[in-house]
């Protein structure tokens, strides 16, 4: 009687509790012949190969948008802020436009002709002209040789051989030679380069801590020899500052006048 009323109780707590026992399912895959030996299970085979996409191709000529080369280098020291909208002009025509830091084309109002505006990093040897309104990095394992450089700022970490016409900031801290000459705004030659230049240097400033010769130097601004500089060729410039082991191996004109850089 006492065992039956037990029974009767776990049967009621049971039901307020709405737990029950599940059984686990019986596996549908597995069958067990006549003979009692169970029957293997079947061994997946390997999975089908992924195909994968074909390495892309390295190039060393590599354009870039202006805002993500800025971010992924930090600018040079009197380098122009390129986050500022700025005139460029035409390759054709005497007409230009203003644009934006991360403008990549644009348009003259003039010709119509386009204007390349991209930035360019050189990773590896390139023996083309570059004619672009935006600027141009040459890392240490690239080097330029060709016709023709013309940008608007240049970093050279790299070999160059060209003539460099650039419309903001030239930057060199390796071996150069610039057939033809070179033009910029400011001239930076870093203490390790080595620069020859067949012809004139045009700049608005320069501050040379390497070696660099030319045929002669205009600067309408302000000339800085480092410690460990060297300008081999005469100078004309309104201004020179020399430091301790600075070196200028030519004649030297001050002028009282900014004469305007020809373009």
């Amino acid at each position: 009687m006492v065992s039956k009323r037990l029974k009767d109780l776990e049967q009621i707590s049971r039901d307020i509790s709405g737990v029950t026992a599940i059984k686990p399912p019986k596996d549908s895959n597995k069958s067990t012949p006549t003979d009692g030996h169970p029957t293997p299970m079947p061994v997946p085979g390997p999975p089908p190969p992924v195909e994968q996409a074909p390495p892309s191709q390295s190039l060393p000529f590599r354009a870039t948008q202006s805002h993500a080369l800025s971010r992924a280098a930090k600018p040079a020291s009197g380098f122009t802020n390129r986050h500022k909208p700025r005139r460029v002009d035409c390759f054709h025509c005497d007409g230009g436009l203003e644009v934006n830091y991360a403008a990549k084309m644009g348009t003259c109002p003039d010709c119509k002709e386009a204007i390349n505006l991209n930035d360019y990093e050189i990773n590896k040897s390139v023996y083309e002209d570059v004619f672009t309104r935006g600027n141009v990095t040459i890392n240490n394992l690239g080097t330029i040789e060709c016709e023709s450089l013309v940008c608007h700022n240049l970093k050279a970490y790299g070999a160059v051989q060209a003539l460099v016409h650039a419309t903001g900031d030239v930057m060199i801290r390796t071996r150069a030679k610039l057939p033809g000459g070179l033009r910029c705004q400011k001239l930076l030659v870093g203490r390790d380069a080595v620069v020859e230049v067949e012809g004139e240097v045009y700049a608005e400033e320069m501050e040379v801590d390497g070696v660099i010769t030319a045929d002669a130097f205009n600067c309408v601004g302000t000339t800085r020899i480092e410690e460990h500089g060297a300008i081999n060729g005469p100078l004309k410039t309104r201004s020179v500052v020399m430091e301790d082991g600075g070196a200028l191996n030519g004649a030297l004109q001050i002028v009282s006048s900014k004469p305007t850089v020809a373009s």
